[in-house]
């Protein structure tokens, strides 16, 4: 348990680097119905519970407001502004934020908190006035789906990442990670441990946790995995956009299935990238072994047979050389075979090759 609280405290981290905004779904409903009525309400609240001491007025309003207190609901003013905001009150009710959006805002002496996302996502729905039909079925389509919260940053380019699905064999009840999102593409790779990808464009990225008994390496293997309720989470750039393009399930299928699906029709594309690597790597070891060997052969120089061993040097040289014209040759007809694969992606993946075979 206490793993899982501090891999979640990173991930709140990382969305607050990000400059992720985060709101409650039910928070940011009410927020559309409410309209300007929300800053009216909120101006005229604040106004009733300033105060130069901490009296904290604004959890005493707060429960006149749910019919816990009848002293508070003496005062006049009090009772007046209840009145006056019955229907916004009863919205906030109806969405169960009324809490929320009143006592957890406000100082004991009434002053409003700064920089609540409250204050950013009723600037964001001004901006989208004409639009808060298309929001509020985005939103709802989302909390459908299974998520609390939102978290929104109009700038935030998920083009720009590289995702990753650990898909090692032999990982007994593993609990792993991975993103979703719209127009995904698989990147080619020559590890058989996981599967990269990114997006061409995507308006959201949902971030899950899976259970599995045993992940493999074929879309049969997804029958033994379950998508967890315990972590939920999604990213947005934008709130106006078709809910149509939301899945209209989230399940193992719906998610791996796809990516193991865009995976497994660029299995030949990942062939012929190992092969290619492989080829590489082991002309370039035994490359390694002619170099040692030739060292060791010219400071031993005394030998009678030194002569016919430069000879035998020579030829095997030669043959290193036409060994390498080859595999340069096939990297390069690799290259132009698949638009993905690319020599900064072939030398990228050589190094993690070849770093993970020196870790071991």
């Amino acid at each position: 348990m206490a793993m899982v609280l501090e891999i979640d405290e990173r991930y709140k981290n990382k969305l607050r680097e990000e400059n992720f905004k985060t709101i409650d779904i039910d928070k940011l409903l009410a927020l559309c119905e409410l309209g300007e009525n929300y800053q009216l309400f909120c101006y005229d609240l604040e106004r009733l519970i300033k105060s130069k001491n901490n009296s904290n007025l604004v959890r005493k309003l707060y429960n006149a407001m749910e019919g816990k207190s009848t002293i508070v609901l003496k005062i006049l003013m009090i009772k007046k502004f209840i009145e006056k905001y019955q229907d916004v009150i009863a919205i906030m009710n109806k969405y169960d934020c009324l809490y929320q959006l009143t006592v957890l805002c406000y100082d004991q002496k009434g002053n409003r908190e700064k920089n609540l996302s409250e204050d950013y996502f009723y600037q964001y729905l001004q901006n989208h006035k004409e639009d808060i039909e298309m929001i509020k079925d985005v939103l709802l389509k989302i909390k459908n789906l299974g998520f609390d919260e939102i978290n929104l940053n109009e700038e935030f380019d998920f083009s720009k990442k590289e995702y990753e699905v650990n898909i090692s064999k032999g990982k007994f009840f593993c609990k792993e990670r991975f993103s979703f999102l719209e127009n995904m593409k698989i990147i080619p790779t020559y590890s058989n441990n996981s599967i990269k990808y990114k997006t061409n464009d995507s308006c959201y990225c949902m971030d899950l946790e899976y259970t599995d008994l045993c992940l493999g390496t074929s879309k049969s293997d997804i029958r033994s995995i379950e998508i967890s309720n315990n972590f939920k989470n999604i990213k947005l750039k934008s709130l106006v956009f078709d809910p149509k393009r939301l899945p209209n399930e989230i399940t193992e299928y719906s998610t791996l299935g796809a990516i193991y699906d865009l995976y497994e029709n660029k299995m030949k594309e990942h062939e012929n990238l190992r092969y290619s690597i492989n080829l590489s790597m082991n002309i370039d070891d035994l490359n390694t072994c002619f170099e040692n060997l030739t060292q060791f052969i010219r400071e031993n120089k005394k030998t009678e047979n030194y002569p016919e061993l430069l000879e035998l040097l020579s030829q095997i040289q030669n043959k290193l050389k036409q060994l390498q014209i080859f595999g340069t040759n096939l990297e390069d007809q690799t290259i132009i075979s698949y638009e993905d694969i690319t020599k900064e992606l072939i030398r990228k993946e050589k190094q993690l090759h070849f770093n993970n075979k020196n870790n071991k």
